[in-house]
């Protein structure tokens, strides 16, 4: 670093974070020695192993500067001792469950939190020491299979977004109130803190032992041949498709999550398990498919054979797509196919046509949400994706864009 400053950069540890976490602790803790030195020898640093005083740098006077190092003895439950290298923090607070706040005097921060579970004060351990007697009645035992895991980055992304938090929680409300989700009354602690079934344990997921089952789907490429057939366009979507089908009682503990009590952040978390399939299942697609075809087969002598034909060869998993001759002849397809769909719960929505009429007859509820306020007798209509294009419909055309963000029209 003497001779080529420009690496003087990675002194700073949000430059060496990336890295960091990619490498073997070993190597971060003899990196931060080596840098450490580097910084007393060029006098670049304030290091400092007992003092207690908010450190400030003779520049700018932050107690936050990257450049400060302090040095410090980490002791843990195991009994060992390591020398760490970190910065100083001022200014946080806690607040306890019952609302009070307390000012922390500067603390010092730790890159990462050990996941050896011998770190864990159990309950007979803190039986050993005066000031943890108290609560060490209410430490839960240390569940052997638990991984250690926080429930952190979802916080942080909220932090960051509050409009993403407030769509969240709106929308993990309407799965309870769906019954799409419920908690769990008693069960072991677990490791995964959102509704996925990727995380992998000790070598395996949910997703790698589920079987994906038979390719239901219908040809892309044909769906958008035929939607080109015809002069009246329309576009649909399925409602939460996934979650029109319940998961076998017994099958549900597979899907467990972390969330929030009564979806209230201020409460404590607690296990839930998904009732309903997922996006992101491997089975969910075939499921989806399997039960929308059955819809439609047993729907075909009430409802007639075009919403049968429309649902079994014209949709892509939830999205369906067809093209007619007359307002008319659209109007009633997607009305029969709405009415066949709702007998079992299946809400069809989010429709969009290139026809002004179609779009001024629809319902505002039943609408794609975008041209719900426009009037389609003068308002332009706006591009829908459609199928992984994009359907300009006021020009009727389907395009896809390049990396330039220009488009390129198609047909």
């Amino acid at each position: 670093m003497d001779y080529l400053p420009g690496l003087a950069y990675l002194n700073y540890p949000n430059a060496l974070r990336p890295i960091f976490s990619n490498l073997p602790e070993s190597i971060c803790a003899n990196w931060n020695k080596y840098v450490v030195e580097h910084l007393l020898r060029s006098y670049t640093a304030y290091l400092t192993s007992k003092c207690k005083a908010k450190v400030r740098c003779s520049k700018c006077n932050s107690d936050r500067h990257l450049m400060l190092l302090h040095k410090y003895l980490l002791s843990t439950c195991s009994a060992s001792k390591e020398v760490k290298f970190s910065r100083l923090v001022s200014g946080l607070q806690v607040k306890s469950l019952n609302g009070n706040c307390e000012d922390l005097p500067t603390v010092i921060e730790c890159n990462n939190i050990p996941k050896d579970k011998r770190e864990i004060p159990t309950p007979e351990l803190a039986k050993q020491y005066n000031h943890l007697r108290d609560i060490a009645n209410d430490i839960p035992p240390i569940h052997p299979d638990a991984e250690i895991q926080l429930l952190m980055s979802l916080t942080r992304s909220f932090q960051r977004k509050p409009q993403l938090e407030e769509d969240h929680f709106k929308f993990m409300a309407n799965l309870f109130q769906r019954g799409h989700a419920q908690a769990v009354e008693a069960s072991p602690p677990l490791k995964d803190a959102t509704y996925t079934s990727k995380p992998v344990f000790q070598g395996k997921s949910l997703n790698r032992e589920l079987l994906s089952g038979p390719d239901l789907l219908n040809n892309l490429l044909g769906i958008l041949i035929r939607f080109r057939r015809k002069e009246i366009g329309v576009m649909c979507d399925i409602e939460q498709l996934f979650h029109a089908f319940y998961v076998y009682p017994l099958h549900r503990d597979l899907m467990r999550f972390l969330w929030y009590k009564d979806n209230d952040q201020e409460n404590e978390i607690v296990d839930y398990k998904m009732t309903v399939h997922i996006f992101g299942n491997t089975s969910s697609p075939a499921v989806a498919t399997f039960g929308l075809r059955r819809t439609a087969d047993e729907g075909k002598e009430e409802f007639g054979d075009a919403a049968n034909k429309f649902v079994l060869d014209d949709f892509y998993v939830d999205d369906g797509i067809i093209s007619c001759d007359t307002v008319g002849e659209t109007l009633q397809l997607i009305t029969i196919t709405r009415d066949m769909l709702h007998t079992v719960n299946l809400r069809l929505h989010k429709i969009a046509s290139n026809s002004p009429e179609v779009m001024k007859l629809l319902s505002p509820q039943d609408k794609v949400e975008n041209p719900r306020n426009l009037d389609p007798s003068y308002d332009p209509l706006p591009q829908q994706r459609l199928l992984d294009v994009v359907w300009n419909i006021e020009k009727d055309a389907l395009c896809f864009y390049q990396r330039n963000h220009s488009h390129v029209e198609v047909f």
